[in-house]
């Protein structure tokens, strides 16, 4: 949803197939435990960004148990905005590169980049955690979740809808390593099995990491 490629641009396809994505994941109560540790970390009346928001699923959890929260959903695909417009009432959602994240004149208390990450290159990923640096105010807390492959390297694959999608496969390590070099340090690592209802098995991680 965040980066443009010349084969496989993944903002393409999700804007595109927005509507189908949100009915098959928006519900999905898998990572509600992460979701809570998350919030147990956002000061009262403190303000939260969903990187990469989608449909809104985090924002969504973030906006019924913690409404005093103020959210911010951003994401590069305008049809998944629409869908979390709709689908979250009181948070706020705009269409915004995650490498710009600078252009919304904000700063924030903590962060969810859920499953953006795979659709990176290093160079676009380096300027996401650069640019989320930036925003987020210091001993704030991100989480972060993403698929994960011990064969790492850039892959043009087809989805199920028969569009052709970037993928950027990293190693777990690799992974903590990006983060702990872009002003951040990990403060927990899981590893953690793919949804029931995703089209491929993958191996995932979520990561929580304090911004220095």
């Amino acid at each position: 949803m965040k980066t443009e490629h010349q084969d496989g641009n993944p903002v393409q396809t999700f804007n595109k197939h927005a509507s189908r994505y949100a009915e098959k994941y928006f519900d999905l109560r898998d990572y509600d435990a992460f979701y809570e540790r998350l919030l147990v970390s956002i000061a009262q009346t403190g303000s939260f960004i969903d990187v990469a928001c989608g449909p809104g699923n985090v924002s969504a959890f973030v906006r019924t148990h913690r409404p005093d929260v103020e959210a911010i959903g951003v994401d590069l695909a305008p049809n998944m905005i629409i869908e979390a417009r709709a689908r979250v009432p009181g948070a706020t959602f705009e269409v915004c590169d995650c490498t710009k994240l600078e252009s919304l004149g904000k700063t924030f208390d903590a962060a969810a980049f859920a499953f953006g990450l795979s659709y990176l290159t290093d160079s676009a990923a380096t300027q996401c955690l650069s640019s989320l640096h930036t925003i987020l105010k210091a001993g704030s807390t991100l989480m972060l979740s993403t698929i994960t492959s011990e064969e790492p390297g850039e892959r043009v694959e087809t989805s199920s809808s028969g569009d052709r999608m970037l993928m950027v496969y990293r190693t777990p390590e690799q992974v903590r390593a990006m983060i702990d070099t872009h002003g951040f340090r990990t403060t927990s690592m899981e590893r953690i099995v793919s949804p029931s209802n995703a089209t491929m098995v993958t191996n995932d991680i979520v990561l929580f990491a304090t911004r220095l």
